[in-house]
Protein backbone atom coordinates (compact mmCIF):
# COMPACT_ATOMS: atom_id res chain seq x y z
CA UNK A 1 0.00 0.00 0.00
CA UNK A 2 1.20 3.45 -0.88
CA UNK A 3 1.32 6.60 1.12
CA UNK A 4 -0.84 9.57 0.21
CA UNK A 5 0.24 13.08 1.11
CA UNK A 6 -2.61 15.57 1.47
CA UNK A 7 -2.41 18.66 3.72
CA UNK A 8 -6.20 19.18 3.67
CA UNK A 9 -6.75 16.85 6.61
CA UNK A 10 -3.95 18.19 8.82
CA UNK A 11 -6.44 20.22 10.91
CA UNK A 12 -8.32 17.04 11.79
CA UNK A 13 -5.55 14.48 12.17
CA UNK A 14 -2.45 16.57 12.76
CA UNK A 15 -0.59 14.79 9.98
CA UNK A 16 -0.32 15.00 6.21
CA UNK A 17 0.70 11.44 5.27
CA UNK A 18 -1.92 8.69 5.20
CA UNK A 19 -2.24 5.12 4.09
CA UNK A 20 -4.75 4.52 1.31
CA UNK A 21 -7.25 3.08 3.80
CA UNK A 22 -6.90 6.04 6.19
CA UNK A 23 -7.26 8.48 3.31
CA UNK A 24 -10.38 6.76 1.98
CA UNK A 25 -11.89 6.78 5.48
CA UNK A 26 -11.13 10.50 5.94
CA UNK A 27 -12.71 11.33 2.58
CA UNK A 28 -15.86 9.39 3.51
CA UNK A 29 -16.13 10.88 6.99
CA UNK A 30 -15.36 14.48 5.98
CA UNK A 31 -16.89 15.23 2.56
CA UNK A 32 -17.24 18.89 3.56
CA UNK A 33 -13.47 19.32 3.32
CA UNK A 34 -13.42 17.94 -0.22
CA UNK A 35 -16.32 20.26 -1.13
CA UNK A 36 -14.58 23.26 0.42
CA UNK A 37 -11.37 22.63 -1.51
CA UNK A 38 -13.30 21.88 -4.72
CA UNK A 39 -15.07 25.26 -4.42
CA UNK A 40 -11.77 27.03 -3.76
CA UNK A 41 -10.14 25.23 -6.70
CA UNK A 42 -13.01 26.31 -9.01
CA UNK A 43 -12.69 29.93 -7.84
CA UNK A 44 -8.94 29.88 -8.50
CA UNK A 45 -9.44 28.26 -11.94
CA UNK A 46 -12.02 30.92 -12.85
CA UNK A 47 -9.65 33.70 -11.77
CA UNK A 48 -6.87 32.16 -13.89
CA UNK A 49 -9.24 31.95 -16.88
CA UNK A 50 -10.11 35.64 -16.45
CA UNK A 51 -6.41 36.52 -16.33
CA UNK A 52 -5.82 34.47 -19.51
CA UNK A 53 -8.75 36.25 -21.20
CA UNK A 54 -7.35 39.66 -20.23
CA UNK A 55 -3.89 38.74 -21.54
CA UNK A 56 -5.36 37.48 -24.82
CA UNK A 57 -7.46 40.63 -25.18
CA UNK A 58 -4.39 42.80 -24.57
CA UNK A 59 -2.40 40.78 -27.13
CA UNK A 60 -5.07 41.24 -29.80
CA UNK A 61 -5.27 44.95 -28.99
CA UNK A 62 -1.50 45.23 -29.49
CA UNK A 63 -1.73 43.40 -32.83
CA UNK A 64 -4.47 45.75 -34.04
CA UNK A 65 -2.48 48.78 -32.84
CA UNK A 66 0.64 47.56 -34.67
CA UNK A 67 -1.37 47.09 -37.84
CA UNK A 68 -2.65 50.65 -37.59
CA UNK A 69 0.85 52.04 -36.95
CA UNK A 70 2.49 50.21 -39.86
CA UNK A 71 0.51 52.27 -42.37
CA UNK A 72 0.18 49.57 -44.96
CA UNK A 73 1.05 50.65 -48.45
CA UNK A 74 -1.55 50.09 -51.11
CA UNK A 75 -1.04 48.84 -54.63
CA UNK A 76 0.39 52.21 -55.65
CA UNK A 77 2.69 52.43 -52.63
CA UNK A 78 0.73 55.25 -51.04
CA UNK A 79 -0.15 54.87 -47.33
CA UNK A 80 -3.83 55.20 -46.53
CA UNK A 81 -5.19 54.09 -49.92
CA UNK A 82 -8.38 51.99 -49.91
CA UNK A 83 -6.32 48.84 -50.52
CA UNK A 84 -4.14 49.54 -47.48
CA UNK A 85 -7.15 50.26 -45.30
CA UNK A 86 -8.78 47.07 -46.56
CA UNK A 87 -5.72 45.05 -45.47
CA UNK A 88 -5.82 46.66 -42.02
CA UNK A 89 -9.54 45.87 -41.70
CA UNK A 90 -8.93 42.25 -42.67
CA UNK A 91 -6.11 41.98 -40.14
CA UNK A 92 -8.30 43.45 -37.40
CA UNK A 93 -11.18 41.12 -38.29
CA UNK A 94 -8.79 38.18 -38.27
CA UNK A 95 -7.56 39.11 -34.78
CA UNK A 96 -11.15 39.46 -33.54
CA UNK A 97 -12.12 36.10 -35.01
CA UNK A 98 -9.07 34.50 -33.40
CA UNK A 99 -10.11 35.91 -30.04
CA UNK A 100 -13.70 34.71 -30.50
CA UNK A 101 -12.42 31.22 -31.32
CA UNK A 102 -10.16 31.32 -28.28
CA UNK A 103 -13.10 32.28 -26.01
CA UNK A 104 -15.31 29.59 -27.59
CA UNK A 105 -12.64 27.00 -27.00
CA UNK A 106 -12.39 28.03 -23.33
CA UNK A 107 -16.19 27.79 -22.97
CA UNK A 108 -16.17 24.38 -24.62
CA UNK A 109 -13.53 23.15 -22.17
CA UNK A 110 -15.62 24.43 -19.24
CA UNK A 111 -18.77 22.79 -20.62
CA UNK A 112 -16.91 19.53 -21.12
CA UNK A 113 -15.71 19.65 -17.50
CA UNK A 114 -19.26 20.26 -16.24
CA UNK A 115 -20.51 17.40 -18.44
CA UNK A 116 -17.84 15.08 -17.02
CA UNK A 117 -18.84 16.01 -13.46
CA UNK A 118 -22.50 15.38 -14.28
CA UNK A 119 -21.61 12.03 -15.83
CA UNK A 120 -19.70 11.02 -12.69
CA UNK A 121 -22.67 11.98 -10.53
CA UNK A 122 -25.02 10.02 -12.81
CA UNK A 123 -22.73 6.99 -12.57
CA UNK A 124 -22.83 7.15 -8.77
CA UNK A 125 -26.63 7.35 -8.76
CA UNK A 126 -26.85 4.46 -11.21
CA UNK A 127 -24.65 2.28 -9.01
CA UNK A 128 -26.75 3.18 -5.96
CA UNK A 129 -29.94 2.34 -7.86
CA UNK A 130 -28.53 -1.02 -8.96
CA UNK A 131 -27.48 -1.80 -5.38
CA UNK A 132 -30.95 -0.87 -4.12
CA UNK A 133 -32.55 -3.09 -6.76
CA UNK A 134 -30.35 -6.03 -5.75
CA UNK A 135 -31.26 -5.51 -2.09
CA UNK A 136 -34.96 -5.41 -2.92
CA UNK A 137 -34.72 -8.58 -5.02
CA UNK A 138 -32.91 -10.40 -2.21
CA UNK A 139 -35.45 -9.21 0.37
CA UNK A 140 -38.29 -10.28 -1.94
CA UNK A 141 -36.70 -13.69 -2.46
CA UNK A 142 -36.31 -14.17 1.31
CA UNK A 143 -39.97 -13.21 1.86
CA UNK A 144 -41.07 -15.61 -0.87
CA UNK A 145 -39.05 -18.46 0.68
CA UNK A 146 -40.58 -17.72 4.10
CA UNK A 147 -44.04 -17.77 2.61
CA UNK A 148 -43.39 -21.05 0.76
CA UNK A 149 -41.83 -22.77 3.76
Amino acid sequence: MGTIIDPKYKEITGKTEFTEAEYAKLRREHPEIEEKYAKERKIIEEELREIDDEKESERIGRIVQEMRQRKFKGIYGVPGTPEALHIADITKANAEISYALYKSQKELIQSTERLRESQEKLNRYTIALIALTVVLVVVGAVQLLRWLL
